[in-house]
């Protein structure tokens, strides 16, 4: 990066100044410019033309921002997904273009458990019930409520945080069930989970 000279590199809506993070991985060669909105008409025209880089957190990027990124060698998204972002557009102007895949993936899973819980045992309605009645929980028990063993819970993709979830949801006890047409039967059977042919069926088995 010093044979080039610093680099001009914009950061998007959600990530706020310093960016010290940033700034450490370009080892200090770099000179950050905000773009606060999730609209990326909203960003500035006059600036966009002056970035190396991009790094992007929501908004959405098009051709209406990649005509403007003359002289952008690469756009990194901070997360997982692309689905708002132009890739063949990107690839026509010769912008180089990189996700996080990395990104989070356990903590997704824990969160997902935590919900799978919280659903199956019915926690925020009790919870809601137990701040107006004025006797003990017993009384106020809701039923139906699932049982592990006896609950079926359906997956849509057995990516990194799939794989994460079906990994929770073993010592449960939980039936485990998942649609992803691109992975293996020999992942499948490694997370002793059972393959679905459609997510049609996948719906029509899952409780969860």
């Amino acid at each position: 990066m010093k044979n080039r000279g610093r680099w001009t590199v914009g950061v998007t809506h959600l990530i706020e100044p310093p960016f010290e993070p940033e700034n450490q991985a370009f080892d200090g060669e770099a000179n950050f410019v905000h773009f606060p909105s999730r609209d990326e008409n909203k960003f500035s025209p006059t600036v966009l033309p002056d970035l190396d880089a991009f790094l992007v957190w929501t908004p959405s990027i098009s051709e209406v921002t990649i005509s403007r990124l003359t002289k952008c060698q690469i756009i990194v998204r901070y997360g997982v997904g692309y689905d708002k972002i132009d890739l063949q557009g990107l690839e026509g102007a010769g912008i180089a273009f990189s996700n996080n895949p990395e990104y989070g993936p356990e903590d997704v899973a824990d969160t997902a458990m935590g919900m799978i819980l919280a659903l199956q045992r019915r926690l925020m309605q009790h919870d809601a019930l137990a701040k107006s009645y004025s006797d003990t929980w017993q009384e106020n028990h809701l039923t139906p409520m699932l049982h592990s063993p006896s609950t079926t819970v359906g997956i849509i993709g057995l990516g990194r945080i799939g794989t994460s979830v079906a990994r929770r949801l073993a010592p449960f006890g939980y039936k485990v069930v998942a649609y992803d047409p691109y992975v293996s039967n020999g992942m499948f059977r490694a997370l002793q989970v059972e393959r679905i042919a459609s997510l049609t069926e996948l719906i029509e088995r899952a409780d969860v």
